[in-house]
């Protein structure tokens, strides 16, 4: 063993010293191609940091080039007489771009220059370009110019000039590298210096790089080949004597509009100074890692005889733990028929064989002698699979004992290298018989189980089956009697299908075949989806079609890759029924929400986009009044407006607090008569404040129309007109213009004219793809002019409603940037008798509503007024002194009671009462007086005046006593109308 050991040391340390002279050859060899490398790399860098000064000079270049191009194609759409605008806007250009200026024709320049730099143009070779570098005799500066020509609407030829100083450029090229060693210059292709950067080492006198570097010292080719290169307009590096010593240079061609170049200057030392001490550091690495190899060489020799003296110790020890564990452990050649080669004292126990006995008694037997013949065939199979494999293989068999008997056996099967390297395997096993009849036993009571579980569900199923829908087999556990004859006589699921099929409603077909087709249960079985229904309607035994619940229900496969299902069928009439009356309470339900929900959307729109274009009217028209106190006639024209878009107004509110519409989803149209023109004129009048706030010219032709007077919804066809024009307006950039039209066509139906509104505006437009959506609600456009407008997107959409429900027409062209025009058409029937019989007058911008005889049968008689608000009883006491009534006020339902009550019989001949007040309100108030022991208690009037206008409000004061019903606001006429029918 000792002498072993000194051979092994010997081999080791020639070993040690070929590496040794190997790492020595392959570190000259790394240093020199390293050296090499990083010499490239450095230059690779320099070019590169040179290509990225080059980008960030030609890009400022390229936006001012953007910029100038810009304003030059505006200048070029210009009209030939507007030299005037042409000058101010290049002057204001100018500001914003310091040291733009445009060279004119006629030799001025914009704006105005002195000395002879105005006569540049004579340099402007080409139709764009740069000027090289050259002193300004205007600023004395050292500048260069971009031009590029204009060409006017006049036919002249002019240039827009951008001039840069040279000393701000010169600092946006110039580069620092290695710590400001290098600098740069900018250099045509013939080597001019055009711009110097002020790094120290920049030569500031000679004017071309070729000066620069003398021949005698450089290489005449390497200098040619530098030249070709700037002409060819290549990108490169070359190594030249600059100066006292040798220095690199990097040249890169500027892209663009010239052909200049940038180059960089670095001093070629500074640059091999980073690549030695790189090398440096490599070396010193090599060196250590040298005698680091050497030392663990060392450490090593001396590790080699503990580490023998510890395989003898772990061998002994490994021996003594194979015969202690309590587990039987086999060792067996690796081919069939698996011959026994060792086996430990727990393996010879188990198998009934004397502790003391020798392994020869078990080494020549084959695996089969000790193994049920039973169990042979998949025995074999696991320890051939563990050969194979190379992988932890588990079995269970029965081990006969050396007395004939056998018991159950589990274990792992490997494989393994003997001690040679030779391949073998490793048996461990141990006793499971009691394990075995346990599960056996289980097994049982799974069984019964089993039957319990199929008697179960036999009670509430009609059809169980078993499915193996890997080997399309199929069996049946139970089918009732009745329901399906003949479904017991398919042993295949694909056969099972087919009956199915046969027997389904025609409506069901698809659904059955997309959900139970055995490729589909597959699919599902692998996402995991453990159950697969459906609710189809089969004709059964009775001839008769009946619901029928399908279900497919996945069982898992602990032993095989198989996929299995239990497929389940029974009768759901009755169920179907139940469900079929909940889901009619359901959609009555959802209708009812729906309904509801569809009110809120219809209120929500209207509230937003029209209540706000009446408002402005009134809000405008009231500033306009107060700022023409003095102006009779124009506060007039103001309140006539307000009047007006007050009108307009009420009808808005009435309709959207009108609750039963709103639930119901419906929107019912007036039938009443009204001239169509005036209409029309009512609502530009409604618009026209806007558009003058916008400075927009809105020019209107309506025409006396032949047939005028017609019979629709006034009200309706105003919000449609003031919805388009108000669009208009918004969508119209300050000094557009707005035309609206009107015009008679014949109408298709007798007694029907088809009455056309046109509006056309210069507004920012719409894009075809936004006028496929323009109706759809909160549908906007999302260009970004458009979105800095306010708006809910909703007017368009009541529009289109109300104009369908008159049975009309929308048409819109439009395209961006060329405005809109909308064309509606309606229509209406005419009116015959040319008169206009409707209580709610149309208030034209000519005068005001007519009122009543301010005498007539109200004269002398005395009224009880009952209101709780302060301001609105003076509003209504100021209203009723054209009436010469004697006029009482009470401030609640209570005190007018105790007024009432208090006052002689007949004192007062009528009451206006309130609804909404303390302490009693108007119902309570009326009930009271009428319930009073009097004889005017009975028949006195009582006028509900109040701001609750809906139908079922007028219905609840005639139920109190009263006997007639005001809505606010108070339309005066009306209020007066109504007392002289009371009082007469």
């Amino acid at each position: 063993m000792k002498n072993n050991e000194v051979q092994l040391r010997r081999w080791f340390l020639f070993a040690v010293a070929a590496v040794g002279i190997l790492l020595g050859i392959l570190t000259f060899t790394f240093v020199n191609e390293v050296r090499d490398q990083l010499w490239e790399q450095s230059v690779g860098t320099i070019i590169e940091s040179t290509r990225q000064g080059e980008n960030a000079l030609n890009i400022q270049l390229r936006e001012d080039f953007s910029s100038i191009i810009s304003i030059k194609k505006y200048l070029e759409k210009l009209p030939a007489d507007a030299r005037e605008s042409v000058m101010d806007i290049v002057t204001e250009f100018s500001k914003m771009e310091n040291g733009v200026s445009l060279y004119l024709q006629d030799g001025t320049c914009v704006p105005e220059k002195d000395g002879p730099d105005q006569y540049m143009a004579d340099q402007f070779l080409m139709e764009y370009g740069i000027v090289n570098p050259h002193i300004s005799s205007s600023t004395g500066v050292n500048v260069f110019d971009f031009y590029t020509q204009v060409k006017l609407a006049d036919g002249s030829i002019n240039y827009l000039v951008k001039e840069y100083n040279v000393a701000a450029i010169a600092s946006e090229f110039s580069l620092s590298f290695y710590n400001n060693a290098g600098f740069s210059y900018i250099i045509n292709t013939g080597g001019d210096v055009l711009i110097r950067s002020p790094h120290p080492g920049s030569n500031k006198t000679v004017k071309n790089i070729f000066d620069m570097l003398p021949a005698g010292k450089n290489d005449s080719r390497a200098m040619e080949e530098f030249r070709q290169a700037l002409v060819s307009g290549k990108s490169g590096w070359a190594v030249f004597a600059y100066g006292d010593a040798d220095a690199v240079f990097c040249y890169v061609p500027m892209k663009g509009f010239s052909d200049w170049y940038l180059l960089s200057i670095i001093p070629e030392k500074v640059v091999s100074a980073q690549t030695y001490d790189i090398l440096r550091r490599t070396i010193f690495f090599v060196a250590a890692v040298s005698l680091a190899i050497i030392m663990l060489a060392l450490v090593y020799i001396l590790q080699m005889k503990r580490t023998y003296h510890k395989l003898r110790t772990q061998a002994a020890y490994i021996d003594h733990l194979y015969n202690a564990v309590p587990e039987g452990v086999a060792l067996i050649s690796r081919d069939t028929p698996f011959r026994f080669i060792q086996i430990n004292h727990e393996g010879l126990r188990l198998l009934n064989y004397p502790e003391y006995a020798s392994n020869d008694a078990l080494r020549e037997k084959q695996l089969r002698e000790l193994i049920h013949p039973d169990d042979w065939e998949s025995t074999k199979l696991c320890f051939q699979e563990a050969m194979e494999k190379e992988q932890k293989i588990s079995y269970v068999s029965r081990f006969r004992r050396l007395d004939g008997t056998y018991f159950w056996a589990a274990g792992i099967i490997e494989k393994m290298l003997d001690e040679e390297g030779e391949p073998i395997l490793i048996a461990t096993f141990h006793d499971i018989t009691s394990e075995k009849l346990a599960q056996e036993e289980e097994k049982k009571e799974k069984l019964l189980e089993r039957s319990t579980l199929i008697r179960a569900i036999s009670d509430t199923h009609a059809v169980i089956l078993s499915v193996n829908l890997t080997a399309d087999t199929l069996k049946t556990i139970y089918v009732k009697p009745g329901f399906l004859e003949g479904l017991q006589n398919y042993s295949s699921y694909s056969g099972l299908l087919d009956f199915v099929n046969e027997r389904l409603h025609p409506d069901y077909k698809e659904k059955f075949r997309s959900r139970f087709a055995a490729g589909q249960i597959i699919q599902a079985s692998v996402s995991h989806s453990t159950e697969v229904f459906a609710q189809c309607r089969i004709l059964l035994s009775d001839n008769e079609y009946h619901w029928v619940l399908l279900q497919r229900i996945h069982v898992d496969n602990p032993y095989t890759e198989e996929r299995l299902a239990i497929f389940l069928a029974r009768c759901i009439d009755d169920q179907k029924y139940e469900e079929e009356q909940q889901r009619q309470v359901l959609q009555n339900a959802l209708d009812t929400a729906r309904s509801a929900n569809e009110a809120k959307s219809n209120f929500l729109s209207n509230m937003s986009h029209d209540i706000r274009t009446p408002m402005n009217g009134i809000i405008g028209m009231t500033t306009i009044a107060r700022s023409h106190l003095d102006d009779r006639s124009r506060i007039e024209d103001c309140l006539d407006k307000i009047s007006l878009s007050s009108s307009h107004l009420l009808g808005l509110i009435n309709d959207i607090l009108d609750i039963s519409k709103i639930e119901s989803g419906k929107l019912a149209l007036r039938e009443e008569a009204f001239l169509f023109s005036r209409l029309v004129l009512d609502a530009v009048e409604l618009i026209r404040p806007q558009a003058e706030e916008k400075r927009l010219e809105l020019t209107a032709n309506i025409p006396e129309l032949e047939e005028d007077t017609v019979m629709g919804d006034p009200l309706r066809l105003r919000q449609v007109f003031v919805n388009i024009m108000s669009n208009a307006v918004k969508y119209t950039p300050a000094g557009g213009r707005i035309y609206i039209d009107v015009w008679q066509e014949d109408g298709l139906k007798l007694g029907y004219g088809s009455f056309i509104f046109r509006c056309a505006d210069t507004g920012i437009g719409m894009s075809e793809e936004f006028l496929k959506k323009i109706f759809n609600p909160f549908e906007r456009s999302r260009d970004s002019d458009v979105e800095k407008i306010a708006g809910t997107g909703l007017g368009m959409t009541i529009t289109k409603n109300i104009v369908d429900m008159m049975n009309g027409d929308i048409r819109i062209e439009s395209s961006p940037g060329k405005g809109s025009v909308f064309t509606v058409t309606f229509r209406l029937l005419k009116n015959e008798e040319k008169t206009l019989r409707t209580p709610d007058r149309l208030v034209s911008s000519e005068g005001s509503v007519p009122v009543r005889d301010k005498a007539g049968c109200c004269r002398g008689k005395r009224l009880l007024l009952a209101e709780d608000n302060e301001l609105n009883r003076e509003i209504a006491v100021e209203m009723l002194k054209c009436t010469e009534m004697e006029i009482d006020t009470a401030c609640d339902g209570e005190e007018a009671v105790r007024m009432f009550a208090d006052s002689p019989e007949g004192y007062y001949d009528i009451i206006l009462m309130d609804i909404q007040m303390p302490k009693l309100d108007g119902y309570e108030a009326s009930r009271e007086i009428r319930g009073m022991d009097r004889t005017d208690a009975g028949r006195i009037p009582i006028v509900a005046m109040t701001a609750n206008a809906f139908a079922e409000d007028v219905r609840e004061a005639l139920r109190a006593g009263m006997n007639a019903h005001v809505s606010k606001p108070i339309e005066v006429d009306r209020l007066l109308a109504t007392l002289e029918d009371l009082l007469s």
